[in-house]
């Protein structure tokens, strides 16, 4: 990096002086090192664009406040011109392909492991004493929310927006001997597939967090609730890159958010299938307890 070579207003005969491949730019002042330029000026950002347009050189802006699945794509409002930050892509084909992909796998699935179910759920009647299913409230598509089903791994049933909800541990001592293997290998979620029929869910989106948890992250998170711009899945980008399990720290959620608002960002039918095809590959996880 060039030594500093005055403030903003020396900027132009800078770059008439010296051969520049690039400028970038940004929207907040660096700490100067002892041996910089201690002269600090600033300017309107749109004075410095017109500064900037005046030349050959290739411009970069960027941005100290980007978070995760920021899209910086041009759109025009009326006259204006925008940049769109977070924004849905998706259009009515692309919603009724969705839709249609995920009723043909969700019944075809339902059809083929309907004595598997059946099994289960006798398993869990006779092993242990409450319900066969298992219903939460969680956040789905904008935000609004609907009750997830899955077959109860645990001895109690905590509503979703219970004050300290907490979540399933390894060797937690509230999760059956069946819930365990139940959940180990992901088929406590197998009742989701009816969540998918009824229009709730997808096969394959965000993951949804329960009603408090949500709560917790979205002002922890920027973007957060920009997961709810589609529907939660059963499986998702998160999932089959081994970001599932117990949130150990506020870095496992931004990173599980981050997998997410990419998926999100660059959905394509084409896209589900590949997840889809490696979620049968990590069913069986040592995150999942």
């Amino acid at each position: 990096m060039p030594s500093c070579s005055g403030a903003l207003s020396e900027l132009v005969g800078y770059i008439n002086q010296n051969t520049v491949d690039m400028i970038v730019f940004s929207d907040n002042a660096i700490e100067p090192r002892p041996t910089d330029c201690l002269v600090t000026e600033t300017m309107p950002i749109g004075e410095l664009v017109r500064i900037l347009g005046n030349s050959c050189i290739p411009i970069f802006y960027a941005p100290t406040w980007v978070a995760p699945g920021v899209s910086f794509r041009l759109a025009q409002l009326g006259s204006q011109p925008c940049i769109e930050l977070w924004t849905s892509r998706d259009s009515l084909l692309d919603r009724q392909l969705k839709r249609g992909f995920d009723l043909v796998v969700a019944g075809s699935v339902l059809a083929l492991l309907s004595p598997v179910l059946l099994l289960i759920a006798l398993a869990i009647r006779v092993t242990s004493r409450g319900p066969v299913l298992f219903y939460q409230d969680r956040y789905g598509l904008d935000g609004q929310r609907f009750r997830l089903i899955k077959f109860r791994s645990m001895r109690c049933q905590e509503a979703g927006d219970l004050p300290g909800l907490r979540q399933a541990t390894r060797h937690d001592p509230r999760i059956t001997l069946v819930g365990s293997f139940l959940r180990r290998t992901s088929l406590d979620e197998l009742p989701q597939l009816f969540n998918v029929l009824i229009g709730d869910m997808s096969i394959v989106g965000p993951r949804p967090h329960a009603v408090v948890h949500n709560e917790l992250y979205r002002h922890q998170i920027i973007g957060y609730m920009k997961r709810h711009t589609f529907k939660p899945g059963i499986t998702g980008l998160a999932q089959v890159r081994g970001l599932r399990g117990e949130i150990s720290s506020l870095e496992s959620m931004v990173n599980r958010v981050q997998a997410d608002l990419e998926y999100q960002r660059d959905w394509s039918l084409s896209q589900d299938i590949k997840i889809l095809i490696k979620t049968l590959f990590c069913l069986v996880s040592p995150q999942a307890y």
